[in-house]
């Protein structure tokens, strides 16, 4: 406890002084509810440089229809049955052959078609008749003056050959029909429109 000195019609009065006690403590305010609003989106940044432009390539050494290039070790894929190439007097066109000589069995009656240039006609029925076409009639269009076919006769009867053009058994000045006898070989090959000739081992 303290003093206070006051004065009382110009008289001092020493009077003891009280103080009060702390008051409470308010409660605590309201949280106020957070604010919705979403600020500003940043401005886009700068593009960055376009990249160099690569060079051209050199075109001067692509295979083209129509150059001329010479092709060494290359392989060459994807070539459909009617590839050709020329030969050195770059002149004349030959269709791309095969390594091997591919086969086309059969057993009945059969007659020739395009596709079967360059192929060996493995034959194993009985008696019957291979027809060589004649230009006009033959599947897949006309065999190439050139074309040249083999044929074996693997089956148990007689195999005639017959063309209704001219059909010439080699060293024999007369056409024909001709029979392979069974286990005999033949190659035929064109050398004019409607003109084959025929060679090899059983035929008469």
């Amino acid at each position: 406890m303290g003093v206070i000195k006051r004065y009382n019609n110009q008289t001092a009065q020493w009077e003891p002084l009280v103080v009060g006690g702390i008051g409470y403590t308010g409660s605590t305010g309201y949280v106020g509810s957070a604010s919705t609003v979403i600020g500003y989106t940043g401005s886009r940044g700068d593009q960055g440089l376009i990249g160099y432009t690569g060079s051209s390539p050199d075109t001067s050494t692509y295979v083209t229809t129509s150059g001329t290039q010479t092709l060494t070790n290359k392989t060459i894929t994807s070539m459909d049955s009617i590839s050709s190439v020329k030969d050195s007097s770059g002149v004349n066109s030959y269709t791309v052959g095969y390594r091997q000589v591919p086969q086309n069995s059969q057993s009945t009656a059969y007659t020739l078609v395009n596709s079967d240039e360059g192929k060996h006609i493995y034959y194993t029925g009985g008696s019957a008749t291979l027809t060589i076409p004649t230009d006009g009639s033959t599947t897949g269009g006309n065999f190439a003056v050139g074309a040249a076919i083999s044929i074996i006769n693997h089956g148990s009867g007689n195999l005639t050959i017959s063309h209704s053009g001219s059909l010439f058994l080699a060293g024999n000045t007369t056409s024909a029909s001709r029979v392979l006898a069974t286990k005999g070989i033949a190659s035929i090959i064109k050398v004019a429109s409607n003109v084959w000739y025929i060679s090899g081992g059983g035929i008469t």
